[in-house]
């Protein structure tokens, strides 16, 4: 699947039309992607920052409607967003949703890194595809890839116990 196909048909959605003429100064700034190479299971989210209001919209696929923001920080009175680290994501990528499974092998191999990815979990923002790849041994792979040049820009590995903060006795 493409990234690009996603918005599109995101686009063709009439609630997204009225979405786009009522609040024109919105723009998309980040796509949260997570592919299950077990189950089969993939889950598509768009975010989109509103400056005139300093909030975000969350679309989720299959694109019925946005979703509420559930999430909020109870001690926080209102959404706090820096209004100048937020980017219009540009969607003219040279390494696409469909093209992140093989490249993830790639790094796996070049660093010795046998077990096969399970879950895929792909966050693209500001030209960058932050990707964590999970395996069923509590592996967890931190890859960042540039989405327009296809460079791997940061890689790190470690375990679910590391990322959790469990020390062994």
């Amino acid at each position: 699947m493409k990234v690009m196909d996603l918005y599109g048909e995101l686009k063709e959605k009439d609630f997204f039309k009225k979405f786009v003429t009522d609040k024109p100064d919105a723009f998309l700034y980040a796509g949260f992607f997570v592919l299950n190479f077990e189950s089969g299971d993939e889950s598509f989210q768009f975010d989109f920052y509103l400056p005139s209001e300093n909030s975000v919209e969350i679309v989720e696929f299959p694109f019925e409607g946005f979703k509420a923001q559930e999430n909020v920080v109870p001690c926080l009175e209102e959404n706090v967003y820096d209004s100048d680290k937020m980017k219009k994501l540009d969607l003219n990528l040279k390494v696409d949703l469909d093209d992140l499974k093989e490249k993830v092998e790639e790094v796996k191999k070049e660093n010795d890194c046998a077990q096969p990815t399970t879950k895929l979990i792909c966050v693209l923002k500001e030209g960058i595809w932050n990707l964590t790849s999970l395996n069923n041994q509590l592996g967890i792979l931190r890859i960042k890839i540039n989405s327009l040049t296809g460079e791997v820009v940061d890689f790190n590995k470690g375990s679910l116990m590391e990322f959790m903060g469990v020390v062994k006795k």
